[in-house]
């Protein structure tokens, strides 16, 4: 008597063991994400391999790109900065600069050795007109 009100659905089967048509980007990030979109029939074709992608993966993989851009840029802004920032002629002013600050440390005359207070150096020569 229950037999009769159980429904069987057989027209549906679900293939999880199949691979993906398109492995282009299997290899991510070699391969930039190219694809094709056909407004009309609403599908999304790789330009490499001209099969039909699922248009969430190709959202994904195009977002991923954009994403990797972005950590490129951020990078490389990054690398500029310090790269602005590089002084190698101002070390010695610097290190000069951190040892007087803390307020203990005196420099030091290359020449006689002796203690100098910074505040004392009232004048300055042309470093070529120096050296003839």
């Amino acid at each position: 008597m229950d037999k009769d009100k159980i429904v069987s659905i057989d027209f549906l089967k679900i293939n999880y063991s199949r691979n993906k048509f398109c492995k282009c980007y299997d290899s991510y990030p070699k391969r930039k994400p190219s694809f094709e979109i056909d407004y009309k029939n609403r599908i999304v074709e790789c330009n490499y391999c001209h099969i039909i992608v699922d248009p969430f993966e190709a959202l994904y993989l195009i977002a991923k790109y954009a994403e990797d851009i972005n950590e490129e840029i951020r990078k490389a802004k990054e690398y500029k900065k310090e790269l602005m920032n590089y002084r190698p002629f101002l070390r010695g002013i610097k290190s000069l600069e951190v040892n007087i600050r803390n307020g203990k440390m005196l420099p030091l005359c290359p020449r006689c050795e002796k203690a100098f207070d910074i505040n004392n150096i009232t004048e300055f020569v042309n470093k070529d007109y120096y050296r003839e």
